[in-house]
């Protein structure tokens, strides 16, 4: 018999403790404000690093594919590398809710592979504690990267009408992250945002018959601007 692996878990398994998780942090989010907290929108363009990781992809009737893989995160072509934070601080502390768009497009993979990438985004929906301290902003996460995915594996193509209300999106992993940052006040309610930020996950990703396999994790480096309300 061979040993449990993360990946043997139904993918719902996976996503369901960070949907908990972004769920009940809606409900913190939208409870009553007190009369100190104050409300922060944030919009950042950024660059990633993304090593080189190992992919597996399992087919039904088919052998297993294992392999090193280059994934180009394609930060010239539209949707750049973006993210958006809603956040509610009570003094220098607060929660929020991220989307950070990340795209991940195989460079190098064997001849059975000959298309996987995640370019309409390898997205991470996190919930977020931040902590403002000697005039840093720190900041730990976890929540659910949805993916869309599109792959052709032994010249099967996987179809793109599926996932989440038909758009292509599927939820493949839990994720998890932490960053360091600062903000910098330029005008009434403005700033001007920097955040260095990593994120973990294993990828379980659909494909015809079966699942591609991977640990991503990723440096962001993020800056933008923001508002206070």
């Amino acid at each position: 018999m061979r040993p449990y692996r993360l990946e043997d878990k139904p993918l719902a398994a996976h996503a369901v403790p960070a949907m908990l998780a972004i769920l009940w942090a809606t409900a913190a989010l939208s409870a009553p404000a007190p009369a100190t907290a104050t409300w922060t929108v944030e919009a950042r363009l950024g660059s990633p690093v993304i090593p080189d990781r190992r992919v597996t992809v399992t087919q039904a009737g088919q052998p297993d594919l294992a392999f090193d893989a280059h994934f180009d995160a394609a930060t010239t072509s539209t949707p750049y590398h973006y993210d958006i934070r809603i956040a509610r601080r009570t003094g220098a502390d607060g929660w929020a809710l991220d989307f950070l768009h990340s795209k991940l497009t195989l460079t190098n993979g064997p001849a059975e592979v000959t298309d996987l990438q995640l370019t309409h985004g390898y997205n991470l929906l996190t919930v977020q504690r931040l902590w403002h301290r000697r005039g840093f902003d720190l900041m730990a996460g976890a929540g659910v990267a949805l993916a869309h995915a599109e792959s052709t594996v032994r010249g099967q193509v996987f179809a793109q009408d599926g996932g989440l209300f038909g758009w292509g999106y599927h939820a493949v992993a839990p994720v998890v992250a932490a960053g360091i940052g600062r903000r910098v006040e330029v005008g009434r309610g403005v700033f001007l945002s920097a955040e260095a930020r990593a994120s973990l996950s294993r990828a379980v990703v659909p494909v015809v018959g079966g699942k591609a396999r991977f640990t991503d994790l990723e440096g962001h480096f993020l800056a933008g601007a923001g508002a206070r309300f």
